[in-house]
């Protein structure tokens, strides 16, 4: 890869790195600096304040950012120059407009339907779920708020890839549903009090964007700028940071009128559809990658040569943002009529 970089960098208008902390990130950016653009994709973890890490925003000709709140991040980390070559191009997330519910039981998967039907409130967890995704502190939030109000009828439905931390106590309300498809999830988002996002590892969080496409409010963590900065924007939603301001923040949805719970989820829904909605991200791509005044150049020159788009990662897993990120493109670039591969 590094060979082909320096003997064909001239062939593109831009080529872009993602994520940051990667090999063919860090050695492979450098040696195309010039067209270099980099999506980061950056957590505030220990990766992040290595200087080999910071060389690399620096050198970049622009950098891609996932959200406002990694920007913000990147400037805090690496100088406020920052700023001035990054743009915000947001990312693409698909929800269905229409989708089962409990009365469509035989389009659900069994254990989703029978939640649906009993038609108790719950706040619904979507994703990864892992230690490092504060899953833990999620149930640990959920089981200290039941133990202190024996009377709440609130749920806490926990659906995604992965196995729940243990318990070091009671279980009572929490639902696992496990890794579900499409449909289940659809039909979960759209009837939940709220979507709980504890992370406070996400550049830019595809399950905010779902659950505010449905209109739906969201909890996030105080300090994760991603996604706390995009719930301070919009207002759509509450920011927690321990068990104690989880609990405050259950019981301010268990208690809250839905009135107040749709008007919250319509402010969301109103950032996503700027922030996740696809045309609006590609045309931002286009923009900042000057596609379209290339690709009108690339055609003038040759208008038959077939063009080719490929792309190198790290690893592909299902379910992982990134992945389903190379995933659309590879298949989006395949419908208009370029070769695209993904090489893992």
């Amino acid at each position: 890869l590094y060979d082909f970089l320096n003997r064909n960098d001239s062939r593109y208008t831009a080529i872009v790195f993602m994520p940051y902390l990667y090999g063919p990130t860090l050695r492979g950016l450098p040696l195309v600096k010039d067209r270099a653009f980099i999506q980061p994709c950056l957590h505030d973890e220990t990766y992040a304040y290595l200087p080999a890490a910071e060389a690399i925003f620096h050198a970049a000709r622009g950098v891609l950012f996932n959200s406002d709140g990694e920007a913000e991040l990147a400037a805090n980390l690496y100088g406020p120059g920052i700023l001035a070559k990054g743009v915000c191009v947001g990312e693409g997330v698909e929800v269905a407009s229409n989708v089962p519910h409990a009365e469509d039981a035989s389009l659900l998967d069994a254990k989703v339907a029978r939640l649906l039907d009993r038609r108790e409130p719950y706040i619904l967890s979507v994703g990864r779920r892992d230690t490092t995704k504060n899953t833990d502190l999620l149930l640990n939030a959920f089981a200290r708020y039941r133990a202190e109000n024996p009377a709440s009828r609130l749920g806490l439905v926990v659906a995604g890839p992965g196995d729940l931390p243990p318990a070091p106590g009671d279980r009572t309300g929490v639902v696992d549903v496990g890794y579900v498809a499409e449909r289940d999830k659809e039909a979960l988002l759209a009837v939940c009090a709220a979507v709980v996002q504890p992370s406070q590892n996400e550049s830019y969080s595809r399950a905010m964007m779902e659950a505010w496409m449905k209109a739906r409010p969201v909890v996030a963590h105080r300090r994760c700028r991603a996604t706390a900065r995009a719930i301070e924007e919009c207002g759509g939603g509450w920011l927690a940071d321990d068990e104690v301001e989880w609990g405050h923040v259950f019981a301010a949805i268990e208690s809250a009128d839905p009135h107040r719970l749709a008007d919250l989820g319509r402010k969301g829904q109103a950032y996503a559809e700027e922030h996740a909605d696809w045309d609006k991200v590609i045309t931002r791509y286009e923009r900042v990658l000057r596609l379209r005044e290339s690709t009108a150049r690339a055609r003038s020159r040759v208008q038959s040569r077939v063009t080719e788009v490929h792309q190198v990662l790290a690893d592909l897993s299902p379910g992982d943002a990134i992945s389903n990120h190379a995933i659309f493109l590879r298949d989006t670039l395949t419908a208009l009529g370029f070769e695209s591969r993904i090489f893992v």
